[in-house]
């Protein structure tokens, strides 16, 4: 998968013409993190719950510990898989690859990935059947996607949508990764005055705002240099959300059984 994406992203570099494939880089980062390791993330306790049930019953563990355990153990392959995917995915593109930006990328990607690992697993604790899990989880994750930033930008979305905006892990993994690639470029390589040149493949960034500085471009996607840590709480804050949550509602099933 990472190399049919990055075939998509070929040498693409930082220049005007290439700002909207940016943001498709960027979101599909963002989006391939889910949808690589959500689905499998469910199906991880369901051939152990019987003798879950039956341990915790005979009073070997608590379902806590079991659940603890669990999920530390294969947490280890998200954090294994997330680095091969962008690594990847960097190296086919032509995008600077300073230590400051590579490091920032493989740490959302990462974060973003384990995160999945603890919405599916919440889900699967919660519906306690697998087929209920999978056609709940999605009813709940698209709508965060939409509202992440790529298919509306956020100073665009509806009032009454704004809550799920707050929410998306998705939009703050997107103005994180979008943040370290341009917070530091003084003038991106083809604006200005290129802009007003003939162009057969790219017309000036119409739907961009005015394509300038990297400061720039962030500001039209109604993001902020300022909000990069923000946007680490707040996806580390959504990570323990849904590892508690997850807890608590595997406690109860298997203590309810």
């Amino acid at each position: 998968m990472s190399v049919m994406i990055g075939a998509c992203y070929f040498q693409m570099t930082i220049e005007s013409q290439y700002l909207p494939s940016f943001k498709g880089f960027a979101f599909v980062s963002v989006q391939m993190m889910h949808m690589l390791f959500m689905m499998p993330a469910m199906t991880v306790f369901w051939k152990d719950y019987p003798v879950v049930v039956r341990e915790f019953q005979a009073n070997m563990y608590s379902p806590s510990a079991y659940y603890l355990a669990k999920t530390t153990a294969d947490s280890i392959q998200y954090l294994v898989f997330p680095v091969i995917f962008s690594t990847i995915l960097l190296g086919m593109t032509d995008l600077p690859l300073t230590l400051y930006i590579v490091l920032h990328y493989l740490l959302v990607n990462i974060l973003l990935s384990l995160n999945a690992c603890s919405i599916a697993q919440s889900f699967a604790a919660m519906c306690g059947h697998l087929a209920t899990g999978m056609t709940v989880l999605p009813i709940v994750v698209v709508p965060l996607m939409v509202f992440g930033g790529f298919m509306i930008t956020y100073d665009a979305i509806p009032w009454y949508f704004v809550p799920l905006a707050w929410a998306s892990w998705y939009k703050y993994g997107f103005e994180a990764i979008t943040i370290v690639f341009f917070e530091t470029i003084n003038m991106i390589p083809g604006c200005g005055s290129a802009n007003t040149s003939n162009s057969s493949t790219v017309s000036p960034m119409s739907a961009q705002g005015n394509c300038s500085t990297g400061p720039k471009f962030i500001e039209d996607q109604a993001f902020a240099i300022s909000n990069l840590w923000l946007d680490y709480t707040v996806i580390l804050a959504a990570l323990l959300f849904w590892k508690v949550l997850g807890v608590c509602a595997f406690t109860w099933r298997i203590r309810r059984a």
